[in-house]
């Protein structure tokens, strides 16, 4: 064999190892976006966990109110401002503290408030509705374009259908107290 049969052969072993090595260049760049995405939806599931252990703890610890917390946190399409009074005419304040004198429902009501504000920080809803089949309450938090709540999913982009997390939604539910 003589040099010229040989012109080319070196160009083409180049090509054929470029053309392995991209293609294992985007598998990696594949399988890092997923991880990417795996770890975004990590860090919603815990926030998520976080707040709905928060709104389960406030309940517990002023369980009296309760009809307070579900009023305030019942999913509202489109959510409205808090109302600054109640039924009753009295005033609810937008903090509690140790040197103010509230009640009961007026801690719940702020409580809710502070929920609220503490999940749109984090890019969520929250709500709470009957949970379907059970008679407990379930508070639902949600993220994306889900909407926190029960409904039918041909209709818009809920949580779950019947107690059964829908495809695709972005939410976590937790049954509360009754």
């Amino acid at each position: 064999m003589t040099y010229s049969s040989q012109r080319g052969i070196g160009l083409i072993e180049v090509m054929v190892a470029a053309l392995i090595l991209a293609v294992a260049v985007l598998g990696f760049m594949a399988l890092q976006y997923r991880s990417l995405e795996a770890a975004n939806e990590a860090y919603y599931r815990t926030q998520a966990m976080s707040i709905a252990r928060d709104v389960a703890e406030k309940i517990r610890a002023n369980q009296f109110a309760q009809p307070i917390y579900v009023e305030q946190l019942t999913y509202k399409t489109p959510e409205p401002a808090p109302d600054p009074d109640d039924e009753e005419g009295v005033v609810m304040p937008t903090e509690c503290t140790h040197t103010s004198t509230c009640t009961k429902d007026q801690f719940a009501y702020v409580d809710a408030i502070e929920i609220k504000a503490k999940a749109q920080e984090v890019g969520m809803q929250v709500a709470m509705q009957p949970c379907s089949g059970v008679e407990r309450q379930c508070i639902y938090i949600a993220w994306d374009e889900t909407l926190p709540k029960d409904g039918d999913p041909s209709k818009e982009n809920v949580c779950t259908n019947g107690g059964t997390y829908v495809d695709a939604s972005r939410c976590i539910v937790m049954e509360a107290y009754e």
